[in-house]
């Protein structure tokens, strides 16, 4: 039997919270990073209904609490630090994990479930720096507000489900910059039949300006025509791309090869494309414990 490796896990969204989960139950402790708080972008959603168990559905929040809860139960604490750096030596054969709290730590296996950051709006460059604190691309950061107008820029799932998640207490206006809309018919349907949200394609945002009557009057032409849109908060829902801005040259490089070699595992969103669903993630994260428990010996 081989030895047990260090292992460490990149991300405590639920890929991350399963890896965990299951190499504890393989008696292998992972050390488990996460810079912000458990749960990924499952914070966001407003109803989660293909997680079998929950025949009503379950918000995001929910059942990131429930997540959390089994971790707790078997003593998995998240270590609340960003990874920023992941080099591989090839001599010894292994990792090197640096943080922003200017910790260093060696690793016989990294697990990455960094899922997905947002793309970045290309006007935010030209946008005064006062306006920038009412622009958001998660809809976690507006759960509590009430009596708002929000603009949401996309059309995919994420936009339609963030314009129904704030729509019970705010007005939601969808701006498609095209006319296909990519979000699932059921997201679709349910958006058309709730008054609180109004939708425009062939929408886009010419200008952005501290407003009166609310936070930001913003110029949006459709159409050929101009008009104002008074809002408080804008959300940018602009699609994902994979996280792993914490990689090396050198670990770029090595990624297809470690992969192979069992030493690294990529799981949940970083590497699921669009198949972003909460229980391909958690399948990714037991099958990579699985994979690493029988690589490194079961003891049998």
């Amino acid at each position: 039997m081989k030895s047990k490796p260090e292992v460490i896990i990149v991300g405590a969204g639920p890929a991350g919270m399963a890896t965990a989960l299951q190499l504890k139950r393989y008696g292998i402790d992972a050390v488990l990073f996460e810079k912000d708080r458990p749960g990924g972008l499952l914070i966001n959603a407003r109803l989660v209904e293909n997680v079998m168990g929950f025949p009503k559905g379950i918000s995001g929040p929910d059942l990131v609490k429930l997540f959390c809860g089994q971790l707790k139960r078997f003593d998995i604490n998240a270590v609340n630090e960003t990874v920023m750096k992941i080099d591989y030596d090839e001599i010894s054969e292994t990792f090197s994990v640096s943080t922003n709290g200017g910790s260093h730590y060696p690793a016989g296996v990294v697990v990455v479930a960094s899922g997905t950051r947002a793309n970045e709006w290309d006007q935010l460059n030209s946008i005064l720096p006062e306006i920038k604190k009412y622009i958001f691309h998660e809809v976690v950061a507006l759960l509590d507000e009430k009596g708002k107008k929000i603009i949401i820029i996309g059309a995919g799932d994420a936009a339609f489900d963030y314009a129904l998640n704030l729509s019970a207490e705010n007005e939601v206006l969808i701006l498609n910059r095209g006319t296909e809309i990519k979000a699932l018919l059921l997201l679709q349907d349910r958006v058309k039949k709730n008054p609180a949200i109004d939708y425009m394609d062939l929408a886009t945002v010419e200008s952005i300006d501290p407003g009166k009557k609310r936070s930001l009057a913003v110029g949006v032409r459709q159409n050929g025509k101009n008009t104002i849109q008074g809002a408080d908060f804008i959300i940018c829902a602009l699609g994902r791309e994979p996280d792993k801005r914490f990689y090396t040259l050198a670990l770029n490089k090595l990624e297809e090869q470690l992969i192979l070699r069992g030493s690294l595992h990529l799981v949940g969103d970083v590497s699921n494309g669009s198949y972003r669903q909460v229980s391909i993630a958690t399948g990714n994260g037991i099958q990579a414990a699985m994979k690493i428990y029988h690589q490194w010996g079961s003891g049998q």
